[in-house]
Formats: C-alpha cells, sequence, structure tokens
C-alpha cells in the first residue's frame, strides 16, 4: 500500500467535533452524519472534521487515545520488548498527523504528542532492520 491510500483508509475513521454552525443531515455514501448542531459533539469521518476545520467550522475534540500519559506509557511498553507493541490506535500515526496538521489548536499539548509519536517506533525500525532475515 501507498501513503496515499494508507491516508485515505485513516481518513475514514472518525473524531469527535463541536460545530458552530447548524445544518440538517448530510447524506453521505458512507452513511448519513448530522444534523449540526452548533456547540453539541457530533462524530464525523476523519476527511470531513478536517474540511470544516480548515473552514473554521468546527473545533476538533482530542481523541480519547491522544494523551500524554497514554502516549508514553506506549512508548514505555514498546521500550521493554523486543517486537511491536499494540497501539492504542490501530492507525494512530496517520490519524494524528492528520488532526494535529488542522487542528493544533484545538489539541492540548500538540507539541509534545508530535514529539512523542514521532520519535515512537523509529529506533526500533532502524533496530529491526539489522535483525537477520527468518527463515521461514
Amino acid at each position: 500500500m501507498d501513503p496515499a491510500e494508507i491516508e485515505f483508509l485513516a481518513e475514514r475513521d472518525t473524531v469527535k467535533i463541536v460545530p458552530n454552525f447548524t445544518s440538517n443531515i448530510l447524506y453521505l455514501l458512507e452513511g448519513d452524519v448530522g444534523p449540526f448542531n452548533a456547540g453539541l459533539t457530533l462524530e464525523v469521518p476523519i476527511w470531513l472534521a478536517t474540511d470544516l476545520r480548515q473552514r473554521q467550522k468546527c473545533r476538533v475534540l482530542q481523541p480519547d487515545w491522544m494523551v500524554i500519559d497514554l502516549l508514553q506509557d506506549t512508548k514505555e511498553k514498546e521500550k521493554e520488548v523486543a517486537l511491536f507493541t499494540e497501539l492504542p490506535n490501530r492507525q494512530m500515526f496517520v490519524t494524528a498527523n492528520l488532526i494535529l496538521d488542522v487542528a493544533s489548536s484545538d489539541i492540548s499539548k500538540a507539541d509534545e504528542i508530535k514529539t512523542i509519536i514521532k520519535g515512537k517506533r523509529c529506533s526500533k525500525l532502524r533496530n529491526i532492520t539489522n535483525y537477520p532475515p527468518l527463515n521461514i
């Protein structure tokens, strides 16, 4: 899979937003979204959340898994084992980049989160490439 396909799949995941407008239901191919009521939380696909945020039509709420403590714990567990550990979100890296690119002002401690996520698996990937190939 190329990076564009991975990003496309990640954009289908949902995130909560708080719209600052009122509108009827949007009838989309993959399901209906809405109605939009100003000030009331709503779950939408990430592609829609990023589009609305870029047009300053909403505020993106921080996902439950995107908190410093949970990311730090995951990072520490990753250091303890030779293989990869389970992530708090299956597409965490792509999803975080999509959200933080357009809504970093909506996310508390966004800079720290970026730092943790960016360096999370880089060293392990470098180490794994030094392992001898598996004989299967």
